[in-house]
């Protein structure tokens, strides 16, 4: 049986998305019938945005040996996780990355498991006509995303 070591990093208070995870690991490795290796996965929860405290977490995971990355990007640590999954050509997996970053680098071995909308909601204005629109936003996320709106209604 091979085993093979992902590393997660979560943030306080994402306890669903540590859960949805856990299960996901477990229902792979009790499935008897379709899982060909096991999953161990490197987890740690890790309070802070600060580039070298998740470079010392990143390069804690990758001594034990991780191949992959799952964690939730912000807006600040987006480009630090990006410029390792880059640097040491290993997958990164986000349930969305930000609509906007400080630098715009792509990460080139990443999945954001949210698709990026904003094109999607200009073609909806653009087929409707609207003359106006209300944009309700909850997060910082929400922000940058409207600005992302805007900067691309301008330029059509």
């Amino acid at each position: 049986m091979i085993f093979s070591l992902p590393g997660a990093i979560f943030t306080p208070g994402s306890e669903e998305m540590q859960t949805a995870f856990n299960y996901a690991i477990s229902f792979h490795n009790n499935n008897d019938t379709q899982a060909r290796f096991k999953v161990e996965p490197v987890v740690e929860v890790l309070d802070s945005d600060d580039s070298y405290k998740i470079g010392q977490t990143l390069c804690s995971q990758m001594e034990r040996g991780i191949f992959a990355l799952i964690t939730p990007t912000s807006d600040p640590s987006y480009d630090t996780f990006a410029a390792y999954s880059n640097m040491f050509q290993m997958p990164l997996v986000s349930p969305a990355f930000p609509q906007q970053t400080s630098s715009d680098r792509p990460t080139h071995l990443g999945v954001s498991l949210r698709p990026r909308y904003l094109r999607a909601i200009v073609d909806i204005i653009n087929y409707y006509k609207w003359k106006t629109i209300i944009y309700l936003y909850d997060s910082d996320n929400g922000k940058y995303s409207m600005h992302g709106l805007f900067k691309l209604i301008k330029y059509i």
